[in-house]
C-alpha cells in the first residue's frame, strides 16, 4: 500500500524459507492488481518450528509455523471403537478407534460419548 493505503500493483514480491526447513513453489513475481503476492510454502520433512517470509515493496512479513509429522495409521489400525475387532469394514456413524503414530500429540479419555443429534 501507498502511503495513503491504496493498494500498490506491479511490485516485485519475493518469498523465502527464512528456518526450519521446506520450500517456497509458485510465488507470484508482482503484485497483483490489488496490492497483493502469495506462494505457496511447504514444510520440510522434519517436525519442529518453520518461518517463512514474504517481501515487497520494502515491507517484510515473517509466517510462523509447526511441521508436524504425516499421521500414518497401521495395518488393522482402525478397528470397531467397542471391541476392538478389525472387521470387513464399517457402518457409516459407527465409532471406531485408529492406531498409528504422528496421529495427535496426546492421549485423552471420555467417560462417556458424546450424543449428537440431527
Amino acid at each position: 500500500m501507498d502511503q495513503f493505503g491504496v493498494p500498490v500493483a506491479g511490485l516485485p514480491a519475493q518469498f523465502a524459507v527464512a528456518s526450519g526447513g521446506g520450500s517456497i513453489s509458485q510465488p507470484d513475481a508482482k503484485t497483483d492488481a490489488n496490492g497483493i503476492a502469495g506462494a505457496t510454502a511447504t514444510c520440510g520433512p522434519k517436525p519442529g518450528d518453520v518461518k517463512f517470509t514474504g517481501s515487497a515493496g520494502g515491507l517484510t512479513v515473517t509466517f510462523s509455523g509447526f511441521a508436524r509429522l504425516l499421521p500414518v495409521i497401521a495395518p488393522n489400525g482402525a478397528v470397531n471403537a467397542a471391541s476392538f475387532q478389525v472387521g470387513p469394514g464399517m457402518a457409516p456413524g459407527s465409532y471406531i478407534s485408529l492406531f498409528g503414530t504422528g496421529l495427535s500429540d496426546f492421549t485423552d479419555g471420555a467417560a462417556s460419548l458424546p450424543l449428537t443429534l440431527s
